[in-house]
C-alpha cells in the first residue's frame, strides 16, 4: 500500500534545518551577518530610547514647487523715496552739541549778630568789597543781619575780614568744601584703612578720611566704614565699585538723621562751632568762657546758657531745644503745604482756562441757525463760568 509522508507544519518544525521528504535535500539560504540586528537593540529598556524617529518631510507636487519658487524669487526691485530725508540732513548739519559747563556753587550766607547800627556795618563792608557784590536783609529778631555774597571769593574775603576784626557772626561750610560721605559695607573691621585708601585712589577717588563704625551700645567694631571723599565730579561713580581688596563689597549712601545741630562755642542751635565767631558760652555754667576752661564743681547745679534752667545747655529737654525743634517741624510741614498749594493752583488755573475757552465757543454759536427747526427745540447756551461736557458742546455746535 502506498504511504505518504506527512509534511511538517510551521509549528511542528524541528529545531535546525528541516529535511525534505525526498532524497533531494532542500538548501536554505544562509543569513548574512549584516542582516542580523545588533544585540543591544533587542534589550528592552522602557526608560531609554536612543533612536529618535525623524519625521519625513512631505514632498510637494511639481506644480506647487514651481509656484513656490516663483513667489520667493523676484526679478525686479521697488524703489522708495523718503520725502522727509531733506529735513533729516538739515538737522544733522547743525552745530555740534556743546557740553554745558557746571554752574559754580553758590556761597553760603553770613549772619552778623547783635547789630545795633547798620551804617557801621555798611561802612565795614564797603572797605572789604564793592557794594554790588552782596545783598543784605534783616531777620525778624531785629538784631541779626543776613549777608548774601555774590560769589565764593567775596564770601571768603568778608569772612576772613570779620574773623580778623573779631566781628560776631556765624555761617555754614561751603558746599564745595564739604566731604562726600559714603558707607562701605562688606569688609572686615580689621582691614587696613591705608590699603583701602590706596586702592580707591587708583580708581580715581581721593579719600579724606576713613572711620570704622562701632555699635552704639556695645562699642564693638562693625563691618562698616564711613568714607569721606574729596568733592569731585566723579563722586557718584563710587557706587559702581563692587570689588575691593579681593572682597565683594558695596557702597551705600548714609542714612539721613533728623538731628538738631548745636554749636559747642556759643551753645546756639543751627550751626557748628567751626563756622562760628560769636562769644563763648559754657555748656555747664552758662558763663562767657569756653567749656574746656570751666571751673564748676560736679556737686554744684548746672545752668543752661539758653533758658537759664538748672540743666546743661546740651539737655534735650530744654525749653529752647523743644521750641527750635517744633519750629523746624512746622517749617517742614508748611513747605509741603506750599508745594501742594502750588499744584492745586496750577490745576485750578488750567481748569479755569479750559472753562473760559468752552464758554467762549458756546456763546458765539447762533441760537437758531436752521430756520426749519422750531425755536422751542433750540438748546440755549448754558450759564457762563460753568464746566460743560463734550456732548453738550458738540450738541450746541451741531444745532
Amino acid at each position: 500500500m502506498f504511504t505518504r509522508t506527512r509534511s511538517h507544519s510551521l509549528g511542528t518544525l524541528p529545531a535546525g534545518k528541516p529535511k525534505a521528504a525526498n532524497s533531494n535535500d532542500i538548501h536554505y539560504p544562509e543569513t548574512s551577518t549584516t542582516d542580523k540586528k545588533d544585540e543591544r537593540t533587542e534589550i528592552n529598556r522602557p526608560w531609554q530610547n536612543d533612536h529618535i524617529q525623524t519625521k519625513r518631510k512631505a514632498e510637494l507636487s511639481p506644480e506647487l514647487a514651481n509656484r513656490s519658487n516663483k513667489l520667493t524669487k523676484t526679478t525686479y526691485a521697488v524703489t522708495t523715496h523718503n520725502r522727509f530725508q531733506d529735513l533729516e540732513t538739515e538737522n544733522n548739519e547743525g552745530p555740534p552739541e556743546q557740553h554745558k559747563e557746571p554752574k559754580p556753587p553758590k556761597p553760603e550766607p553770613i549772619f552778623v549778630t547783635g547789630v545795633l547800627d547798620i551804617k557801621k556795618l555798611k561802612e565795614l563792608l564797603s572797605l572789604i568789597t564793592d557794594n554790588n557784590n552782596y545783598t543784605m536783609t534783616t531777620l525778624r529778631s531785629g538784631h541779626i543781619v543776613k549777608i548774601m555774597p555774590a560769589d565764593i571769593d567775596t564770601y571768603k574775603s568778608i569772612r576772613a575780614n570779620f574773623i580778623e576784626k573779631d566781628v560776631s557772626h556765624y555761617t555754614y561750610k561751603l558746599k564745595s568744601e564739604r566731604a562726600y560721605r559714603v558707607v562701605l559695607r562688606g569688609l572686615h573691621s580689621s582691614e587696613d584703612t591705608e590699603s583701602i585708601k590706596q586702592e580707591l585712589y587708583e580708581l580715581g577717588h581721593d579719600v579724606r578720611q576713613i572711620t570704622n563704625v562701632r555699635h552704639k551700645d556695645t562699642k564693638q567694631p562693625l563691618p562698616l566704614f564711613f568714607i569721606d571723599l574729596e568733592p569731585k565730579h566723579n563722586n557718584k561713580e563710587i557706587f559702581n565699585v563692587n570689588l575691593l581688596n579681593h572682597a565683594k563689597i558695596s557702597f551705600e549712601a548714609p542714612y539721613k538723621k533728623f538731628d538738631i545741630l548745636q554749636c559747642k562755642r556759643c551753645q546756639r542751635f543751627g550751626h557748628a562751632k567751626n563756622q562760628c565767631n560769636r562769644p563763648f558760652r559754657c555748656v555747664k555754667c552758662g558763663d562767657d568762657h569756653a567749656s574746656t576752661s570751666c571751673l564748676k564743681r560736679p556737686d554744684t547745679e548746672a545752668t543752661c546758657a539758653n533758658c537759664q534752667g538748672k540743666h546743661p545747655a546740651s539737655y534735650k529737654g530744654c525749653a529752647k531745644y523743644k521750641q527750635y525743634k517744633e519750629l523746624l517741624l512746622t517749617k517742614g510741614k508748611s513747605r509741603k503745604t506750599n508745594d501742594n498749594a502750588e499744584t492745586i493752583m496750577k490745576q485750578t488755573r488750567h481748569h479755569t482756562i479750559e472753562t473760559a475757552q468752552l464758554n467762549n465757543l458756546i456763546n458765539h454759536l447762533p441760537l437758531n441757525p436752521n430756520p426749519n427747526i422750531p425755536s422751542t427745540q433750540v438748546t440755549r447756551p448754558l450759564k457762563p463760568n460753568t464746566l460743560y461736557t463734550y456732548a453738550q458742546a458738540a450738541r450746541q455746535k451741531d444745532r
